[in-house]
């Protein structure tokens, strides 16, 4: 009787309705200034029941290439607690034609392990806490807790602290346009469009304080509110960047909703 009913078991849970993962892929034209392009950018984010990964890619060119480069590859996984990603895992290599640097951040309970080679000269004075390591998101994740946020809300109110194996800083969503439509490299439905800044922490010398406070690092960011999904992924930015605003407009969108097998 006992084999029988284990037997019963597993053919029930053979039947068991499929789990679902959630994928957007979204790839973005950046220009500096609204009209000069200076490559491209790609975020994949990934929902499979509570875990998570976010993947950036970018791609410097055009009018950038013809005196730097600043290629990226990134990304971050976890799992979605309290409605919220929170990582396990972060690298991000960054490329330059002087150098490249690799971050590698992970998390183990509420210990943090920061790898970044080369290292930084300095670590900023101050530099960021154990404790404001711990309570931060990742420069990839951020972009899902807040596409989390906007999707449940519809709303643009939130204050992100974020570290990047350097800097610390609070990525802050304000009220903006509110919700509009938008139809554009692909997408065609509602947006909420927010107001986006970063608030400098920690990590920072005394030069990079500075010109911050001088211009400070101000952008948007719209939010596609796409029916029955977990997030609200961002379909366009106004990046802050140093001296100058970079603009990512939509060039293709996809998205999917994956059967996964057991």
């Amino acid at each position: 009787m006992k084999s029988l009913a284990i037997a019963l078991g597993a053919l029930l849970f053979s039947f068991a309705a499929p789990a679902h993962a959630e994928r957007f892929s979204l790839d973005y034209q950046a220009h500096a200034f609204g009209v000069a392009p200076v490559g491209k950018v790609r975020f994949d984010f990934t929902i499979d029941g509570e875990g998570y990964d976010v993947i950036t890619t970018v791609r410097s060119g055009g009018a950038y290439a013809l005196y730097g480069k600043q290629d990226v590859d990134g990304k971050s996984e976890g799992v979605i607690a309290g409605g919220l990603p929170r990582w396990t895992s972060y690298v991000t290599t960054t490329a330059t034609k002087k150098k490249s640097r690799t971050t590698t951040m992970t998390r183990d309970g509420d210990a943090i392990s920061v790898d970044v080679k080369p290292r930084y000269a300095t670590f900023g004075d101050p530099a960021a806490t154990e404790e404001q390591k711990r309570g931060s998101y990742d420069p990839n994740n951020v972009l899902m807790a807040m596409g989390l946020v906007a999707q449940r809300t519809r709303t643009c109110e939130g204050r992100f602290p974020t570290f990047d194996g350097r800097y610390l800083y609070d990525t802050v969503i304000s009220e903006g346009g509110g919700i509009g439509r938008m139809k554009e490299g692909g997408y065609d439905g509602p947006v909420l469009k927010c107001n986006m800044q970063l608030v400098p922490i920690a990590g920072y010398d005394a030069r990079q304080r500075a010109e911050q406070k001088k211009n400070p690092p101000v952008g948007e960011v719209w939010f596609a509110l796409v029916d029955n999904a977990r997030i609200a992924p961002p379909v366009k930015l106004l990046l802050p960047v140093t001296l100058t605003k970079v603009n990512l407009t939509l060039s293709n969108w996809r998205v999917s909703n994956v059967q996964v097998s057991d």
